[in-house]
């Protein structure tokens, strides 16, 4: 919840600061486990908190996921996944995978702009995706 009421306060500042600036929120916003999509009402005061605001959704496979994680797991040899065997690593996946996937669908619901990113995409595919989402969002 801390992390919740910090990134609206800095939110505020720079928004309260800055003239015609746009905010954007990487997929960690998700990760602070606070339900903003539940949050949010569709009001008016939504619509307004939401227009000047992107998401940027990162998601791929869970079978990406769990390669990835098993990877990291050997060359650290410590973090949240070490030690645990596949079948619970890809539980826990599937598991983040599919709240992300919905709260992603409840902000979109609500009205918010979302670039959604396969991480399993090249790094300049996805860069480009980024470009050409602010260049559409910017010129409408």
């Amino acid at each position: 919840m801390e992390g919740y009421h910090e990134l609206l306060k800095n939110d505020m500042l720079i928004t309260t600061r800055l003239q015609n600036t746009m905010v954007f929120y990487s997929q960690h916003i998700f990760q602070l486990n606070i339900g903003l999509a539940e949050w949010l009402s569709k009001n008016r005061k939504t619509e307004e908190f939401l227009k000047d605001r992107i998401f940027i959704s990162c998601s791929t496979d869970s079978k990406v996921v769990v390669k990835r994680i098993e990877s990291r797991n050997q060359k650290t040899r410590k973090g949240k996944y070490y030690g645990a065997d596949t079948d619970t690593i890809i539980g826990k996946t599937r598991k983040n995978i599919l709240r992300h996937e919905v709260q992603v669908k409840n902000l979109k619901k609500k009205g918010a702009n979302v670039i959604e990113l396969d991480t399993s995409d090249d790094l300049d595919v996805n860069c480009k995706r980024i470009h050409s989402y602010i260049k559409e969002f910017i010129l409408n």
